[in-house]
């Protein structure tokens, strides 16, 4: 029975380090999704952790926090660009209003 939760708690350590890998490229590409994944990596990565103590959960909760501060730097990096255009006149606020920008 022992072996069965040390197998569980290792498969849930190693989906933790899949979504925090996900949430690391995701950031790069859609800032919103890759902090979601990387939120959940991380609480997968917590969770594990206080259950066993192994590498992986380690690799899950560093990876997730990698991919929320990419995600959270990306977010202010756009929002900042937009904030820019939109001062500039290079973008068109009836085109974000468009795209579903409110």
């Amino acid at each position: 029975m022992k072996e069965e939760a040390v197998n569980n708690s290792l498969y849930w350590s190693i989906i933790g380090v899949v979504f925090g890998i996900i949430g690391i490229v995701a950031g790069f590409l859609f800032p919103a999704g890759g902090f979601i994944f990387s939120l959940i990596g991380l609480i997968i990565g917590i969770t594990q952790r206080k259950k066993m103590t192994h590498g992986w959960a380690k690799k899950a909760i560093f990876l997730s926090i990698i991919g929320l501060i990419v995600s959270v730097v990306l977010w202010i990096i756009s929002a900042y660009l937009i904030k820019l255009a939109l001062q500039s006149g290079e973008l068109n606020p009836e085109l974000l209003s468009q795209l579903g920008a409110k």
